[in-house]
């Protein structure tokens, strides 16, 4: 190795949160015709979530 000139370090601290999970398991039925509003409750991750209903179909832990 090269001396390059003066060298320094640092020490950090590196928070990473856990991956969001689902807390609501089941959702209330919903009607055609009718405007659907439900709380879904999600623990770790770092908000803001953004969901979207992709393909038509709910993700296997709304089934």
């Amino acid at each position: 190795m090269v001396n390059s000139g003066p060298v320094s370090s640092n020490s950090v601290t590196l928070l990473i949160n856990p991956p969001a999970q689902f807390v609501t398991s089941t959702l209330t039925t919903g009607l055609i015709g009718v405007p659907y509003t439900q709380a879904i409750n999600i623990t770790g991750g770092t908000p803001p979530f953004l969901f979207a209903f992709a393909n038509g179909v709910f993700p296997p832990a709304f089934r």
